[in-house]
């Protein structure tokens, strides 16, 4: 992934600093207290049966998260306005996981890895975004 990708794919997920600052350092602390790195990026995720129960794994930790943190919720919610439920929880997801590409130093694209959960063969978000 270039930079210029890169700084698109932020823009998209994390929508402005002030955001992207809640989510970094204390919304995606919390989920990796309920969603190993591991199921979201690993060698066990080439395998797309793998791959897809672990995304579900998480995407049902990040739903079952919001739920039981109503502060989280409303927080989350007016940051994303007009976003639907279940894309909202994808959404976030997808930051979680690119975030950990960017922390854990994987410099891997998260949409053309097979080790991601968010690995696809067809048009990626960036690609729609970039």
């Amino acid at each position: 992934m270039t930079k210029e990708e890169k700084m698109s794919l932020l823009k998209f997920l994390y929508l402005n600093e002030e955001t992207q600052t809640f989510l970094c350092n204390d919304l995606f602390q919390e989920f990796m207290s309920i969603i190993p790195k591991t199921k979201c990026i690993c060698i066990d995720n080439i395998g797309p049966a793998t791959r897809q129960n672990n995304f579900n794994e998480a995407l049902v930790s990040v739903h079952n998260f919001l739920i039981k943190n109503n502060g989280y919720k409303v927080m989350i919610e007016k940051a994303f306005s007009g976003y639907e439920q279940k894309f909202l929880e994808a959404h976030l997801l997808m930051g979680y996981v690119f975030y950990i590409a960017l922390t854990e130093n994987k410099d891997i694209d998260i949409f053309n890895d097979k080790s991601s959960i968010f690995y696809t063969e067809g048009p990626s978000v960036l690609d729609m975004i970039y």
